[in-house]
């Protein structure tokens, strides 16, 4: 099979808000140190007992950053009401100290166009490594609506569940489930993200010939580069009836077969290739 690899021409232009935050979801899983992103999954007066312990240190968290400054809780109801200019000023102040966030029933930024201008700056700002951390808390029926309306979120966030007699499960998402409306647009599309010290050895302008069987799978590659410097990484679509919904990590595991592959030579010990972030369009 042959695979041209591309070189800085990524994708379309978006035509909407919803394919523009699905974009974006899926190229954040080339960041390599993102802010840590804690969604807790309860009413506002637990969740907010549980940041403060995060916070002090008396309870762990394994994401835990190494900036502590002071755990600020914010005022989500106004800021939802605040001018759009004054959201991005807002945000990026925020970003730039070593306060921890505390965002008390984050759907109410969902219901307002300052509000998710303000998450879509906080967003930028995690993703950049900016913002020291995020603690938020969340109901069940918001959390559902997050891959539809704010896939970064649930792209960047681990989502903690406290349960009975203090058992708590941790979950992460790094996949969604979307529709597209380009017909092409069929099956699973895949952000593998390179942590190379070195170049690679293949050239990232000329085609490439996998013949892995394991590889026969795979429709397409785009690579994502970098002057100087080893690429960010690759998005990797597969075959269209490559695998379903459910067959998950399979889909990754061969886009990242895929990935190495096209490194061209072996991976370092301080290397590595992850299968970061999927998209199933059904």
């Amino acid at each position: 099979m042959l695979i041209l690899i591309k070189g800085r021409t990524l994708c379309d232009v978006p035509e909407n808000e919803s394919e523009l935050q699905t974009m974006l979801f899926l190229m954040d899983g080339l960041c390599r140190a993102p802010s840590p992103v804690l969604m807790i999954v309860s009413d506002v007066e637990m969740a907010g007992k549980v940041a403060l312990a995060i916070h002090d240190g008396s309870a762990p968290w394994e994401d835990r950053p190494q900036r502590v400054g002071t755990l600020l809780r914010l005022d989500l109801a106004g800021i939802a009401g605040f001018p759009a200019d004054a959201v991005a000023t807002l945000a990026s102040e925020l970003g730039d100290t070593d306060d921890w966030l505390f965002l008390p029933d984050i759907g109410v930024l969902l219901e307002s166009p300052s509000g998710r201008r303000f998450l879509d700056e906080l967003m930028r700002s995690v993703a950049n490594g900016g913002v020291a951390a995020v603690i938020a808390s969340v109901s069940r029926e918001v959390l559902a609506r997050l891959p539809v309306e704010c896939p970064r979120l649930m792209g960047f966030a681990t989502v903690l569940n406290p349960g009975e007699a203090g058992a708590e499960t941790l979950t992460y998402a790094r996949s969604i489930v979307s529709s597209s409306n380009n017909p092409e647009d069929v099956g699973w599309l895949i952000t593998v993200r390179y942590e190379l010290s070195q170049k690679i050895a293949n050239d990232p302008d000329s085609p490439i010939t996998l013949t892995d069987s394991r590889l026969q799978l795979v429709d397409r590659i785009q690579m994502v580069v970098r002057d100087d410097a080893p690429p960010l990484g690759v998005i990797i679509s597969l075959a269209s009836d490559a695998f379903s919904v459910a067959q998950e990590d399979a889909a990754l595991e061969t886009a990242a077969i895929a990935a190495k592959c096209l490194v061209g030579r072996a991976l370092r010990r301080d290397e590595d290739v992850v299968a970061a972030r999927a998209i199933f369009y059904g």
